[in-house]
């Protein structure tokens, strides 16, 4: 059997892209388009977790290993379209997080800028992670490497597959012998960014 090309045996390399010396993209963004404050907004960029990248102006989310290590970066777009990916090399497992407290909770969110909407909706210094989607291996990684956690917080999308998967990971943790529970988004929100959105503009 012939061997697989060495290049296919390595595994890819992940690759940033150049940051931009101005933010001013990804403020008016996040603030003006998401509402998100700039408080929340700076924290992120502090931790580490945030930039914007340079040329494209695209927003650049970044979840890193114990070792502060980055293992895994999204790519989201600031135009209409709003695109998302992966960048080549992620480590889907590798969630972006934001660890605040020494709590026995840790909030679970489908995307960052709905991360960021939890920590704009809420006053609470919790311990919050985003999925970047609906497969539970970022969260099944964060709970082998927090063992104080005991209790589960799930905000996500106000959807039917966001709604299924509440569902499916309400009995796989339970089992598990976690406490799972549910944020609840009002029914006329489709996600955490919409609810924000909306109280803001009332």
């Amino acid at each position: 059997v012939p061997s697989r090309p060495a290049a296919a045996q390595q595994k890819k390399r992940l690759v940033l892209p150049a940051g931009s010396w101005d933010k001013a993209t990804l403020y008016r963004y996040l603030h003006e388009k998401r509402c998100i404050t700039e408080e929340t907004i700076n924290e992120m960029m502090q931790l580490g977790i945030l930039y914007e990248s340079f040329p494209k102006h695209d927003l650049i989310f970044l979840g890193y290993d114990r070792n502060g290590e980055v293992r895994y970066a999204a790519v989201h777009g600031t135009g209409e379209a709003s695109s998302k990916k992966d960048l080549p090399g992620s480590e889907k497992e590798y969630g972006v997080h934001v660890d605040r407290s020494n709590a026995g909770t840790v909030v679970v969110t489908e995307a960052v800028i709905d991360l960021m909407s939890y920590l704009d909706l809420e006053t609470d210094r919790v311990n919050i992670l985003s999925l970047g989607g609906l497969y539970d291996s970022p969260l099944e990684r964060y709970l082998k490497e927090h063992d104080e956690v005991q209790d589960i917080l799930f905000a996500l999308d106000n959807d039917i597959p966001g709604k299924e998967a509440f569902a499916k990971y309400m009995a796989k943790y339970g089992e598990l012998g976690f406490r799972v529970s549910a944020y609840p988004i009002p029914e006329e929100y489709k996600d955490l960014n919409e609810y924000l959105q909306g109280m803001k503009k009332r």
